[in-house]
């Protein structure tokens, strides 16, 4: 919205005054708003008023000044003094210092939100996850007990999934509570897949240890139990207990180009003694396993 200089007025009809009126409503509406540029407000109306004179009229299209108190109706439209442009400022800073308890509810429920998103894809119930969860709970109650002393009896709050409209008063147990509750949630699923993982783990790993394979070696054939490895020669060997008493094995990597690399392990019974590689343009021969 531009602000228009009144038509009785002395002043430079080409003069354009920024939108702060109507940010001002947008203020009054949501808490929602850039606060380094909202601190410029009194500079920047400074600056776009200094060659008017006081009593000059400044015609606001719209809503842009309605609720300011010196705001006076000349002709149908809502005007104000250059004397008083300044109260825009004033009005804005009442609602400034609601903006970052209202972001960080709004991060709360988002974040009590997504849970629900991670839980049910499975892959994400990660400890990383966890920690950027958590991150607005602490916060939550003190953010929701500032906003008790707001202007603002609702507030809206967009998302991951919808737009949200959450009741202040009730702030505090509608998204704190719930984002308390979740993370608990979010700390059974992490603890499920850890007891599913080594479950997993240990009946994976139970043929490689019967049949004598343990520490570094076990690691690393549970962890390529779905890959083929090969003995000196280039024969696959497909028995846990080839794998186990294997000191040299093999790993083969195609690229989508065709070009394999071919990976050299070697062992001293169950503790590795290292890993080399080499490329080759197409799959090698058995020469290249020894």
């Amino acid at each position: 919205m531009v602000f228009a200089i009144a038509g009785r007025s002395h002043a430079d009809p080409h003069v354009q005054v920024p939108e702060w009126g109507n940010t001002l409503q947008e203020l009054r509406k949501q808490p929602r708003g850039d606060e380094q540029k909202l601190a410029k407000c009194r500079d920047v109306l400074k600056k776009e008023t200094a060659e008017l004179k006081p009593t000059d009229a400044i015609r606001g299209l719209g809503d842009a000044f309605k609720g300011l108190d010196r705001a006076f109706n000349d002709g149908g439209n809502l005007h104000l003094k250059v004397a008083d442009v300044l109260t825009i400022c004033d009005e804005i800073d009442k609602y400034v210092p609601f903006l970052a308890p209202a972001q960080a509810l709004g991060d709360a429920l988002k974040a009590a939100e997504d849970i629900d998103l991670w839980l049910e894809m499975g892959s994400g119930i990660t400890e990383e996850n966890l920690a950027g969860f958590s991150k607005p709970e602490p916060g939550c109650r003190a953010a929701a007990a500032a906003m008790l002393k707001s202007p603002y009896q609702k507030m809206g709050i967009q998302t991951r999934t919808a737009w949200r409209t959450i009741d202040v008063a009730t702030a505090s147990a509608a998204v704190c509570d719930k984002l308390t509750s979740q993370i608990a949630r979010f700390k059974q699923g992490l603890a499920d897949q850890a007891a599913e993982n080594k479950k997993w783990w240990e009946e994976t790993a139970a043929p490689y240890r019967k049949a004598g394979a343990s520490g570094e070696k076990l690691e690393f054939l549970v962890s390529m139990h779905d890959r083929a490895l090969y003995a000196v020669g280039g024969k696959e060997m497909t028995t846990p207990k080839a794998l186990a008493a294997a000191n040299v094995m093999f790993e083969v990597l195609t690229g989508s180009d065709g070009a394999v690399t071919i990976r050299r392990y070697t062992w001293k019974g169950n503790k590795g003694t290292g890993m080399t590689q080499k490329n080759y343009p197409t799959r090698p021969g058995a020469g290249a396993f020894r």
